[in-house]
């Protein structure tokens, strides 16, 4: 867990934002602070986590070198320092990822409530932990303590990749519907004037032909990619299927999941664009 993977989870957080005051975790308000805020606070205590481990690392350095009572104090202190701000980051980290499923109406609820719970969860079990590392004593209970969150850690990570999959989902689901909603509407039109008996507003052989090869055309495309909303979909509840409380999607499952949904959304573009094509149609005068 070096470094929580700072780099890559502040791209991601930075990628769903679209691209300061200090918030106590124990204190803090999701409804009213922005995720801006969230992620300002967050890279605040990375660069303090950042100092805090270089003095960590000199003073454990010393401890070995020297083995005395002060530097073995040194180096209890600046463990314990550096153990804290690890915490404070991760909470940091999941009040953020918290902030952009709340800011995100197009997840359904029931969704919504088993990442919130996860995420609860682990919020508060981060914080507990921080605020049992004063108890530790001696750098060896310190040591364990740090594997605990280590190993705790290791739920975070995939939980944040479904949390994004999740959003990116629902947005593209969203879509679909209204784009379905719209094609039906289209084609019920189009029926209408088909089926048009005064010879003045009847289309030509040739028009229906063209408009009923669109609509087809149209229709198979918004299929495609419905079937590949759906393979994106039991992906991403694959990572959960044994156990809703365990997360399991890796860095290379989300990145799997972006492409999938972006093979989706581009057979939604051209389905998009062929019905604008049938309105273009109908309007040209024979």
């Amino acid at each position: 867990m070096p470094n929580f993977r700072t780099k890559i989870f502040v791209s991601i957080l930075l990628f769903f934002l679209g691209f300061t005051l200090f918030f106590s975790p124990a204190v803090f308000s999701q409804e009213t602070v922005s995720f801006e805020n969230i992620l300002a606070e967050y890279n605040l205590k990375n660069e303090e986590y950042k100092k805090a481990r270089s003095e960590y690392l000199l003073k454990r350095g010393q401890y070995l070198k020297f083995r005395t009572l002060k530097s073995e104090a040194d180096a209890y202190e600046a463990t314990l320092a550096m153990l804290e701000l690890r915490d404070d980051m991760v909470v940091f980290y999941l009040l953020a990822i918290e902030k952009r499923l709340t800011d995100s109406p197009l997840v359904s609820d029931e969704r919504r409530a088993t990442l919130n719970f996860t995420i609860i969860e682990e919020t508060a079990w981060f914080k507990n932990h921080r605020d049992n590392l004063v108890s530790a004593g001696t750098l060896e209970n310190l040591v364990k303590d740090s594997d605990l969150a280590k190993e705790r850690y290791e739920i975070i990570e995939p939980l944040a990749y479904e949390i994004f999959a999740t959003i990116s989902f629902s947005k593209l689901d969203s879509f679909y519907q209204r784009m379905k909603k719209i094609s039906l509407a289209i084609n019920e039109k189009i029926e209408g004037i088909v089926g048009e008996e005064r010879e003045e507003y009847q289309l030509s052989v040739r028009k229906q032909g063209i408009l009923g090869r669109w609509i087809f055309e149209s229709d198979g495309r918004i299929a495609r990619g419905e079937e590949k909303k759906t393979e994106a979909e039991n992906f991403i509840f694959k990572s959960v299927a044994s156990d809703a409380s365990k997360h399991t999607m890796t860095s290379s499952g989300y990145s799997k999941i972006v492409v999938i949904l972006g093979e989706s959304r581009l057979f939604l573009n051209e389905a998009s664009s062929l019905l604008k094509e049938i309105i273009r149609e109908v309007k040209i005068v024979e």
